[in-house]
């Protein structure tokens, strides 16, 4: 299952609800101030825990968003860049770009390294998807 974090907070506080419910439970509906702060100290505890892993969470997120807009942008600009570039350079895009590359002949034989693969795959499946549903009308 997959959840958002606003569900998971609001899970943490109904289980927490629901320990504190056992505690007077299991004292025959008799808990002392004592026994009440130290419980509810724990359950504080864990949902300060609770908001740092979900902060560090949001931050991994936004990181992510913004290594992958980086990734596109750099995919849609590759070819000028190329054409651009240097001969030190265009090796050093090439290495960034290409695993074990290998000459067959007069042909480049190359695997693309990732996470460059994964969106020539994403580009390709889109563009077989447009293909094909551009046929089914």
């Amino acid at each position: 299952m997959c959840y958002t974090i606003e569900a998971l907070r609001e899970i943490v506080v109904l289980l927490n609800f629901y320990s504190l419910c056992r505690i007077v439970v299991s004292c025959g509906g008799r808990i002392t101030k004592d026994m009440f702060d130290e419980k509810l100290k724990e359950i504080k505890e864990k949902q300060a825990e609770v908001q740092i892993k979900s902060e560090s969470y949001d931050k991994a997120d936004e990181k992510f968003y913004i290594t992958a807009n980086t990734v596109l942008s750099l995919a849609k600009r590759a070819y000028k860049i190329f054409l651009s570039s240097e001969i030190a350079e265009k090796r050093q895009l090439l290495q960034f770009l290409l695993q074990n590359p290998m000459l067959d002949g007069r042909n480049l034989v190359y695997k693309l390294k990732a996470p460059f693969d994964t969106v020539l795959e994403a580009n390709q499946s889109s563009v077989r998807q447009g293909y094909q549903d551009s046929n089914l009308g």
